[in-house]
């Protein structure tokens, strides 16, 4: 487990192998959480990669479907980013898994 000093606060980024999980609460935005979850994941700084919109994301969409108070809906979405495999749940996980093709 790693952690980060980001603008005053704490966050913890989980690194299990595969898998990297980040509490988006810890960011200002659920499209911040998945960059840095990412770049955890890459070994690399947030600026290092490309904008979400490459992968044909939209943040601020992101951002308004699963942002601010929780649900009690359950939602999940995932899509590829860099090469990997990232989803966003209703409950505030972001969790990024290396893709692997079929």
């Amino acid at each position: 487990m790693s952690e980060t000093q980001r603008s005053g606060l704490r966050t913890q980024t989980t690194v299990h192998g595969r898998e990297t999980v980040v509490d988006a609460a810890d960011y200002d935005t659920v499209s911040m959480a998945i960059v840095a979850a990412v770049a955890a994941a890459e070994g690399v700084t947030a600026t290092a990669l490309p904008p979400l919109y490459d992968a044909g994301i939209d943040p601020d969409a992101v951002n308004e479907l699963f942002g601010g108070s929780r649900t009690h809906v359950e939602s999940v979405f995932s899509f590829t980013y860099c090469d990997y495999v990232v989803t966003i749940t209703s409950n505030g996980g972001v969790t990024v898994e290396t893709y692997r093709a079929i």
